[in-house]
Order: structure tokens, then sequence, then C-alpha cells
């Protein structure tokens, strides 16, 4: 253990920087007593644990299992910025927790399957609930997590609630018909912060992450698009929104994700399938997507 004075010159971003001159004196400390604290971004928490921390307070690891998850996503304004957002609820054999999951970190769970969750922060909205970071990993668990009986009642209560806020609120909706117009756009979201870049060059070899600072080769980071769809609907043309998510699970289950070497093949193969079956809310927000017969 040792000591040592120094001169503190300015606050950056990841931290402070520090000089070490001629002036700096070091004391060395064979022993010393202290009760060390592993910080919280650093520990393994309990999701009991976790309900104790406070706002603003990270949680380095949870082990834990999705016990329900939101039906859509939403997009939600953040200082300016349109994100996608996930809600679910995650539980082990000691509490149930609400995790929000933002942007490339949808996709990533399922309910009913246990995860190790790294990098995770606590928040309030009127209950402390966890919210994914920039980064958060996300990874199926070897071992199955135990949830009480009394937690998975609860999962159904929840999912019977959903359902009913999904039909009197979101006012959920199936319209199946042509395809008459269709605007989508890249996206590029770095691997390690899931967040999307808003200029990218696909020519450069490198490309340093807008979010995490993390510099990447440009083939790393992963390649989504969103829009918006117009579709006939008798009379009327509907216009409705495509969010990553549900674009991207649409190419995925149809084997077409080669389409996204270039955008304006997926808004092509729109218009060669021709007629699609499509549940949107309220907020004229896609929710699945899939090809259907007139």
């Amino acid at each position: 253990m040792f000591q040592c004075t120094f001169s503190i010159v300015d606050n950056v971003r990841d931290g402070l920087v520090i000089w070490i001159n001629h002036k700096t004196t070091v004391r060395v400390f064979k022993s010393i007593d202290f009760d060390y604290k592993e910080p919280s971004c650093c520990r393994t928490f309990t999701v009991a644990q976790v309900a104790g921390l406070k706002p603003k307070d990270y949680v380095g690891k949870i082990q834990a299992k999705v016990v329900w998850l939101q039906a859509a996503s939403k997009m939600v304004n953040v200082h300016g910025d349109m994100l996608e957002l996930k809600e679910c609820h995650v539980a082990d054999d000691t509490k149930k927790i609400r995790l929000s999951l933002w942007e490339g970190l949808i996709g990533d769970v399922e309910e009913g399957v246990s995860y190790v969750l790294t990098n995770l922060a606590v928040r309030k909205g009127g209950e402390l609930y966890l919210t994914s970071t920039k980064n958060t990993t996300i990874r199926v668990s070897e071992e199955e997590v135990l949830v009480p009986p009394s937690v998975a009642m609860l999962r159904l209560e929840v999912k019977q609630h959903e359902q009913e806020q999904e039909v009197e609120q979101e006012g959920l909706t199936t319209v199946q018909g042509p395809v008459c117009g269709v605007k989508l756009a890249d996206q590029w979201q770095c691997s390690s912060c899931h967040k999307r870049q808003l200029t990218f060059n696909l020519k450069a070899i490198n490309h340093r992450c807008e979010a995490c600072d993390l510099l990447q080769r440009v083939g790393s980071y992963v390649q989504a698009a969103n829009g918006t769809v117009m579709v006939n609907k008798g009379d009327v043309t509907l216009t409705l929104k495509l969010t990553s998510t549900v674009l991207m699970t649409y190419l995925s289950q149809n084997d077409l994700q080669e389409l996204l070497s270039d955008v304006q093949l997926v808004e092509e193969h729109f218009f060669e399938v021709g007629v699609f079956e499509n549940q949107y809310n309220a907020n004229n927000v896609v929710v699945v997507v899939t090809t259907g017969n007139v």
C-alpha cells in the first residue's frame, strides 16, 4: 500500500488527469487495516439486494429469469433522439424487478429464459427499477434460475393486464393489404454499447463510437434499419412506423438478412411481396409484420 501527493489538472470524460512531477512524494505502507467494500459496479447481486440500492447506483452482475416481456417496444424521446425501449420483468428466488432494455439489447432476451446480466443501472420512477447501459451485456445462463410460485403467479396477472392494456389503451389493430409506399433508413449500432451512430462511413477502415468512444473496425458495427410503410386499407392509406427490432425480426425469420447490404433491396422486397399483415398500436407503431394474402 502506498500514499502519494499529486496535482489534479483537469476533469475529463472518463475521470481525472493527474500529473506526477518532481514535487510528488510517495510513502509506502507495508500493512494497513481498513474495511474494503467492493463498489456496486463490480459486485454480484440478488434481485432483493438490488432493491436495497439507491437511484444512480450500478449493478455489476445479476443472474435472473425473464418472467414477463412487453409485447411491443415503443419509441421514446431522449434528449431529442428517438430511441427504442422495451420493458420486461426479471426475477430470481428472492424477488422480482422491472428492467428497461434499450435499442440493440431488445432482441437479446426471451420470456422464460434465464440470463446473466452485467453493468446495469438503478433508476427510480415511482419504484426502483433497472435499466440497461451502454456497457450492459446479456448472455444465456448455464443454470436455470428458479423463481418462487408467488412470482410465477404474478407473471400471469401481469400478462393478463398487458393484454387488456393492448386492447383498451393501445388499440392493437390488424390490417392486411398491399404496400403502396415504403421508406427505410440504415442504422449502424456499436457492438459494445449498442448506440446508434449519427454519422457512419462504410468506406472507412475504423470508426470511433460516438457514444462510448471505442475505436473499432467498421465491420464490427451492427447494421439495422427502420422507417415507415404505407399500406392500403380499402379507400384509406395507412402510414405505419417500422422499428428496427420489428424489421430485423421479420428479415431474420424469413432468412432475408442479406438484403441489408442495400436498404433499397429491403424496400423493393416489400413491393415484390405486395401484401402484408401488420399488427400495430394506437401510435401506428407496427408490433408484428408477416406476409399475407388478399
